[in-house]
């Protein structure tokens, strides 16, 4: 799939000479459809843009610039985001079946890309004001739904839209929820999920 290139702020294509550059150019895109009214709107980068079609483009460039400079790969999404918003609501998603940031213990589960049954050391949970637990049901119905929506979406993106209804029904109208669809659905067509 060729990722789309969202315009510059004069109207134009976005060019580049390089596809690092590309890398994070990503359109955010409004689920109109799967908001409650009345509630806060529910925002979706869509990564699936990315030149090479997924949210671990930008890890892979976090990866290669820190081996670049420091050798070492640093954190930091979070705490640039409350920098820059202080009041932001920072949410994370896990698996119900492998809570590990909710104190369970780590399990099977089908969200394919997150809940990896352990906590990773450069989480910084202090940042945290929420963590939502779906099922594996929730994420396959909503990733099914989005694409029934023509937005390509996989398992765990589904399961950050879920995510991000339960977090948006605790906001008021005029409030934004942003949340990330990492990568298309053409990466679980072995998933089975439109039998």
């Amino acid at each position: 799939m060729t990722p789309r290139l969202q315009n510059d702020a004069a109207g134009q294509p976005c060019r580049s000479e390089s596809l690092v550059d590309l890398v994070g150019n990503t359109p955010l895109l409004r689920l109109t459809k799967f908001e409650t009214s009345g509630r806060a709107a529910i925002w979706a980068k869509l990564e699936s843009a990315n030149p090479g079609g997924s949210v671990k483009d930008r890890i892979a460039l976090s990866m290669i610039r820190a081996a670049e400079a420091a050798g070492a790969l640093k954190s930091g999404g979070g705490r640039y985001l409350r920098a820059h918003i202080p009041h932001v609501h920072l949410a994370a998603v896990e698996p119900t079946a492998s809570a590990v940031l909710s104190g369970g213990s780590p399990a099977s589960h089908t969200i394919q890309g997150i809940g990896a049954g352990f906590i990773p050391a450069v989480l910084e949970r202090s940042l945290l004001d929420q963590v939502v637990c779906i099922t594996d049901g929730e994420a396959i119905s909503t990733c099914i739904n989005l694409n029934r929506h023509r937005i390509s979406a996989g398992i765990s993106s589904g399961a950050n839209v879920a995510a991000a209804q339960q977090v948006a029904a605790g906001f008021d109208a005029g409030c934004n929820v942003v949340t990330t669809i990492c990568d298309g659905v053409e990466r679980y067509l072995s998933a089975n999920l439109f039998a």
